[in-house]
């Protein structure tokens, strides 16, 4: 192979892709310490192997947005990062992995009027560890799928160390893992060879036996991703917890309790009839007795009953009603935010807001102006809505009958028939340029996202 130089190369830091912001690679630096063992009868000195070691330094630019240098950098971590540095970005190329701490951040301003940050990061635990890259550079998936494998040529009896760097996420969760074939056709898992699934920005270093063979020729590696997706109900949500939702990245564990009453004088008091658990000061309160922002305030220790912040409309069924307490956990992976803008009401439900995505089951013939739908489907659809379906390009929503579940748009549809199909409604709301589809950035009257 000819000599090369190092464009293209890239330098992924802590589930970050920095290489942008990156002018200089001073040190990619690993090996062994040595201690110098020189008898008193040499002439020369001895030294044997020592503490494994390595480190990167490099030098960045000045960048404060939000994904730049100076975010990911200054913050100065005591827990430790993930660096890997790409030789290239082809599937196969070299790179070089080391699990680090960061010892500085050093700005400096140049005569020039530059700035530039300095900034070493020093191995912790397992040394600077040389590879070969199993994806080309950034891989973008969408749905399960393998990667191409690359061949190794010859089995090998030296184990594995591995590195997962994840810039983001979609949905739930991705699955990577490792997997090996004799003939690149047929492939197997390597045992030990999985990431945890990861719900977000992080990274992973798995390692497995350097006694661990591979007993087929033409090892070729391969990498599985799996999505899956949770889409939460915001029917009772206020503007208030849509933010929470949003800014702090919810995940909800329901715990259902199935004999709940309530004494019909003390109705902010309930009893679950059974030992509680899993039950946190806080949990939203999903019943149809109880006001929709209705939450656990105190727990009876070592009794079955909790105070909530809202008396009840009515009184619990005799022999017990039940009742979902909904608990959220965030996340800190994310790397966005929301707010209720000046001026709206925090309290305000979703169900009193404007739609912008709404889905029904829709029956027309050709030529039709009209779509009928079944009914409660037409309650959120509202004139001016866009129609997304092939039937019906560029078509307007003109009025909508909730009697009769008509919905009535212009110009007619270009299909002879269109039975039980589903026929999307929406705003524009900015998502048509993102591919996305009409609606599915949400707008609640004239609030609409933004970046803060």
């Amino acid at each position: 192979m000819a000599k090369q130089s190092g464009l293209g190369d890239r330098l992924f830091i802590g589930g970050i892709d920095l290489s942008g912001d990156i002018g200089s690679i001073e040190r990619v630096a690993g090996g062994h310490a040595v201690i110098d063992v020189t008898g008193l009868d040499k002439s020369a000195h001895e030294r044997i192997g020592g503490m494994r070691d390595g480190g990167i330094d490099y030098t960045a630019y000045w960048n404060p947005g939000l994904t730049g240098a100076h975010a990911a950098l200054s913050p100065l971590p005591y827990s430790d990062v993930m660096l890997s540095y790409c030789r290239g970005t082809a599937l196969g190329d070299p790179g070089a992995c080391c699990i680090a701490k960061q010892i500085n951040y050093d700005p400096k301003r140049g005569a020039d009027g530059s700035i530039t940050l300095q900034v070493s990061a020093q191995s912790n635990a397992y040394g600077l560890e040389w590879g070969r890259q199993l994806t080309a550079g950034v891989r973008t998936d969408t749905a399960a799928t393998n990667g191409t494998g690359i061949d190794t040529t010859a089995s090998a009896a030296f184990g594995l160390q591995a590195y997962l760097q994840v810039f983001g996420v979609t949905g739930t969760s991705v699955t990577v893992k490792i997997q090996d074939s004799a003939d690149n056709s047929t492939f197997a898992d390597v045992s030990g060879a999985a990431f945890t699934a990861a719900t977000g920005v992080t990274t992973e270093r798995i390692a497995i036996s350097n006694a661990a063979t591979a007993t087929n020729t033409g090892v070729t590696f391969t990498i599985s991703t799996t999505y899956t997706d949770t889409i939460i109900p915001l029917s009772g949500e206020t503007l208030r917890s849509i933010v929470d939702y949003i800014t702090s990245d919810v995940s909800i564990t329901n715990t259902i309790y199935t004999g709940c009453t309530n004494p019909s004088i003390l109705r902010q008091i309930i009893d679950v009839g059974a030992a509680i658990a899993g039950l946190y000061v806080g949990d939203r309160v999903v019943s149809g007795a109880y006001p929709a922002d209705t939450v656990i305030t105190s727990i009876t220790t070592g009794g079955n009953k909790i105070t909530v912040s809202h008396p009840s409309t009515r009184a619990l069924a005799g022999g017990g009603e039940q009742i979902t307490f909904q608990h959220r956990v965030g996340s800190t992976n994310i790397r966005y935010g929301a707010q209720v803008v000046f001026g709206a009401d925090a309290d305000e439900t979703a169900d009193s807001l404007l739609r912008t995505r709404v889905t029904v089951t829709g029956t027309f013939g050709a030529s039709d102006t009209t779509i009928t739908c079944l009914a409660g489907e037409d309650t959120y659809v509202t004139p001016g809505m866009l129609v997304n379906h092939s039937s019906f390009p560029s078509n307007v929503v003109t009025a909508v009958d909730t009697t009769t579940h008509t919905i009535t748009v212009s110009p007619g549809s270009n299909s002879a028939t269109g039975s039980g199909g589903d026929v999307d409604f929406g705003y524009d709301t900015g998502d048509t340029t993102l591919g996305k589809g009409i609606g599915f950035v949400r707008m609640f009257g004239n609030a609409f996202p933004a970046i803060v």
